[in-house]
């Protein structure tokens, strides 16, 4: 295996090197390595002395990214090692590396962006006794933009990646994840991901808006449906986004999932929906700064308007029936976490949200 190094004190050169055995040479031979991709090895967790993998190594040579000098040894075709065409990483390793160029805006930017395109996840976790399902979600695979013929913006690459969904996995884990649910067809390519954010509307200035968000954004997925259901249907996929739940004060909240469908041209401007450990969901529709719907879903019932039958289910185990406390404890369930959706509403730039009562800073629900 290769090994990052750097040159010793009061030697001619300074800076890194990496030194890296190829066949038919009797000595490894050294690859110059400009500051910037020595900061690149760095940056994802290589120091000096550390063993770097051949396969990275020569997929950077071949981007140009390292040269052998004067008078030193060229790697020709016939010395390239066998199925080594991609670098086969760790989910860690590619993850550090995935951050590294997200935020790297250098001379390099387009050649790292390559590279990320041709990184593999290594299998050995998959084959591994003690896979871990929650890890599977919790990592996410490189994506590789040229699979589809459309220009991205290098801001867009770097939020499509950034906010992959937990359903999106490279092949292998998607298989490994079927073995564990049955063979129930769980996960996504990154492939089909860019295919369905193709498909929204402006799909990049809704990147944006979520960007501009003072929140956190967690995942962005595409939805064929509202999470609130009360406008009508725009006729093409809608693009949601998840947020960091942490955002809300409220302890008992399991994913908060807001969509801006400014540009789809529907009666709303968003809808929020918050989901709680007792997986009730609270949704609100605002249109022109003002809450024009909601519903609440008792329970883990898929739907939630006060005219369907769980309602009746919700009124048996937590009211006395009557029609006054049923609205009672549903608009308590509701109400509770009110002000901490508006408050991202107010947090939209270019957004106002208004008071029902104008003499108040909050919203209120009157019987």
């Amino acid at each position: 295996m290769a090994v990052f190094k750097e040159y010793s004190p009061g030697y001619k050169k300074d800076g890194y090197y990496v030194h890296i055995s190829i066949p038919g040479a009797d000595h490894p031979i050294p690859l110059q390595t400009p500051d910037e991709i020595a900061d690149f090895y760095l940056s994802t967790g290589y120091a000096a002395g550390d063993q770097v993998p051949d396969q990275l190594v020569w997929a950077l040579y071949e981007l140009d990214l390292h040269w052998t000098g004067k008078g030193g040894i060229s790697r020709s075709s016939a010395s390239k090692p066998d199925g080594e065409s991609a670098p086969e990483l760790a989910p860690e390793d590619v993850e550090r590396i995935q951050q590294y160029v997200d935020s790297y805006t250098g001379e390099y930017a387009e050649d790292l962006e390559r590279l990320v395109g041709r990184l593999e996840v290594s299998t050995e976790s998959i084959t591994n006794p003690d896979f871990d399902l929650q890890e599977v979600f919790d990592r996410t695979p490189p994506v590789n933009f040229s699979t589809v013929s459309e220009e991205f913006t290098r801001d867009s690459k770097q939020r499509i990646q950034k906010w992959l969904p937990s359903m999106v996995m490279d092949e292998e884990d998607r298989k490994a994840v079927d073995e564990r649910l049955a063979g129930e067809g769980f996960g996504k390519s990154p492939h089909d991901h860019l295919i369905d954010l193709l498909q929204t509307p402006d799909y990049e200035s809704i990147l944006d808006s979520h960007a501009a968000h003072p929140w956190t954004v967690s995942s962005i997925t595409v939805r064929e449906d509202t999470v609130v259901g009360s406008t009508e249907d725009p006729d093409q996929p809608i693009l949601t986004a998840m947020y960091d739940e942490e955002q809300l004060s409220v302890g008992n909240v399991l994913s908060f999932t807001v969509q801006d469908l400014r540009l789809y041209q529907t009666p709303v401007d968003f809808e929020l929906a918050v989901v709680t450990s007792t997986t009730e969901k609270i949704a609100v529709a605002i249109s022109e700064g003002e809450i024009v719907d909601f519903t609440v879903t008792p329970g883990s019932s898929d739907s939630g308007r006060f005219d369907d039958d769980e309602i009746s289910d919700f009124a048996t185990e937590y009211t006395d029936a009557s029609e006054k406390t049923v609205t009672h404890s549903l608009a308590i369930s509701f109400v509770h976490l009110l002000p901490e959706m508006l408050e991202y509403c107010n947090a939209i730039p270019d957004y106002e949200m208004a008071s029902t009562d104008p003499g108040t800073d909050f919203y209120e629900i009157v019987f």
